[in-house]
């Protein structure tokens, strides 16, 4: 990782550890329809927990991810791409640094879905995906 890229992050989450708002261009696929690649999201500061069905922020080594909360076990919440077969496991409430609260997709805002409904529509994206790459291999 570049030092720029690792300045950035750090700087990011000190905005968030100080209540501010980030900024950032989301890269990559694994929250399609929802967030594409491209589009930019506005990170708050994840005051209060999580709720089922929101899109949240967790650092990682390299920077981070973003994605839905899709179970709650107590202090725990279960990750998941919209567009991923699989969870990126469960994790500390503690840890996820901000809730994704906007997105811009070419100068225009883009409906953030939560609630029950967006979490068992991932679930049923991320078969039709893994369905999809099945059939394509075959």
């Amino acid at each position: 990782m570049s030092r720029e890229l690792t300045a950035a992050i750090s700087l990011a989450r000190e905005q968030l550890a100080r209540g501010q708002t980030v900024r950032f261009v989301a890269r990559g696929q694994s929250m399609w329809p929802t967030i594409l690649d491209g589009d930019r999201l506005t990170l708050s500061p994840a005051i209060g927990g999580a709720r089922i069905g929101e899109v949240h922020f967790l650092p990682t080594d390299d920077f981070g991810v973003t994605h839905r909360v899709v179970a709650r076990l107590g202090p725990y919440c279960c990750l998941k791409g919209d567009a991923a077969a699989t969870t990126d496991g469960w994790h500390h409430r503690d840890r996820l640094a901000a809730r994704v609260t906007e997105i811009d997709r070419d100068g225009r805002p883009v409906q953030i879905r939560t609630g029950p409904g967006a979490v068992l529509g991932a679930w049923v994206q991320g078969a039709v995906r893994s369905l999809a790459r099945v059939v394509r291999r075959r």
